[in-house]
């Protein structure tokens, strides 16, 4: 509804230049180039994980250990993913 529009404009933009639209756009985009990203978060989680820096935040909130096992996992998997999703996609290319 017109009661909820947020505009939002460049701030860095002065005068009157903008032009005023009744809509607005947003893209999300997933890209495997997020992939590089996932072996340097899983050997920085790893380092600290061992030593079991900060750790002792989690746990007095009520999580449990095996849930940063769990999440590392995860991780891995989705490192896999990416993996398999990028050659998939270099072969069909090549095809």
């Amino acid at each position: 509804s017109p009661a909820h529009r947020l505009t939002v404009r460049p701030s860095h933009i002065s005068g009157e230049i903008t032009p005023h639209l009744s809509r607005s756009i947003l893209m999300l985009a997933n890209s495997t180039a997020i992939s590089s990203i996932f072996p340097k978060v899983c050997k920085k989680f790893d380092q600290l994980f061992s030593k079991r820096a900060f750790v002792h935040w989690y746990t007095n909130e009520g999580m449990e250990i095996g849930e940063f096992e769990e999440a590392r996992e995860g991780i891995a998997q989705l490192q896999n993913d990416y993996i398999n999703m990028a050659q998939k996609a270099a072969d069909f290319q090549i095809r």
